[in-house]
């Protein structure tokens, strides 16, 4: 038989496919779901309105605000590997905090309440 891919080439082959996605993985871990939140007072509202739009127009951009309704608070929700990592660009002295969000299906609800029992 003149088969071009002799098994030992195949499995070589394949195992090289294996390490190349082991290895993409390891080097990108999955990214989660993070709402982070600017919060401050109706005194310091421009001041970070300012320094935000100064800083990164983009982020001004991703960021949705609850001012105008008195809530003094920036929402924006991303995709990061971890809450740190959420919180890269905004500046450190804002009182940013970060949280991972998740959803769960009714069987998990259940299962929440078996477990407080």
């Amino acid at each position: 038989m003149n088969n071009p891919i002799n098994l030992k080439t195949f499995l070589i082959f394949l195992g090289l496919i294996i390490f190349l996605v082991i290895s993409s993985i390891a080097m990108n871990p999955p990214k989660e779901r993070y709402m982070v939140e600017i919060r401050h007072t109706p005194e310091e509202c421009l001041n970070v309105l300012d320094k935000i739009k100064d800083k990164d127009a983009k982020l001004l951009q991703k960021m949705e605000w609850g001012c105008m309704s008195g809530d003094h608070t920036g929402y924006m929700v991303v995709n990061a590997s971890s809450e740190q990592d959420a919180l890269k660009g905004i500046p450190a002295d804002f009182n940013a905090k970060a949280y991972k969000l998740a959803k769960f299906t009714p069987k998990q609800i259940e299962e929440f309440h078996k477990m407080k029992k």
